[in-house]
């Protein structure tokens, strides 16, 4: 299995961090953490959503297979193998990467954690849906970012739409954020410079 990625070309940014060892590695760290967050659905199927209108369970508009593969090219019924889902997934990773370089140009340039927290959120949509956490991590403030992430409706009523196994997948980008903006606060990392 190939995990290997290349750095879009439109990134400005240029540092150590880049070498083709450390896109492997991190693109090996997202793999790993979203295969941990999502679990392996063999079989396509439609998964339910509680309707909050309404309060009945209904079916999701697309299936879902593998490692969160949703979506109208889901086919239900249809059946994947883990290597075959994880190949799938590294492409939906591939697919995600030029839109959140786009939207926060510095990404390469942080540590493995912090862009493993950001590609996991913004798989299930939620980094990119929060232009206030994407302003505050492009103006270095990590921190704020961290609590600004949180401060979404959708984690706040997850419980009671019985959909809460979204909270800790938002928990955990969450603490990426606040843990990289101590280390910024106590110098023990530098901060990204454009």
């Amino acid at each position: 299995l190939n995990t290997s990625i290349q750095e879009p070309e439109s990134s400005s940014h240029n540092s150590s961090h880049n070498s083709s060892h450390d896109i492997e590695s991190d693109m090996d760290a997202y793999v790993k953490k979203l295969i941990e967050l999502e679990g392996h659905i063999p079989i396509a199927k439609k998964l339910e959503k509680l309707n909050t209108e309404t309060g009945e369970l209904e079916e999701e508009e697309f299936a879902t297979v593998g490692y969160g593969d949703y979506g109208k090219h889901v086919v239900v019924g249809t059946e994947e193998t883990v290597e075959v889902s994880k190949q799938n997934l590294i492409k939906n990773i591939e697919k995600r990467l030029p839109k959140i370089t786009k939207a926060i140009p510095n990404f390469y340039s942080f540590p493995t954690e912090v862009k493993t927290g950001i590609v996991t959120s913004w798989f299930r949509g939620s980094m990119g849906d929060s232009p206030n956490t994407l302003a505050l991590i492009n103006q270095g403030k990590f921190k704020e970012a961290a609590n600004e992430f949180l401060d979404h409706e959708g984690y706040r009523t997850a419980v009671e739409r019985k959909i809460s196994g979204i909270r800790p997948r938002m928990k955990y980008v969450s603490d990426t954020l606040l843990n990289y903006g101590k280390q910024l606060e106590s110098g023990e990392v530098e901060p990204v410079s454009d």
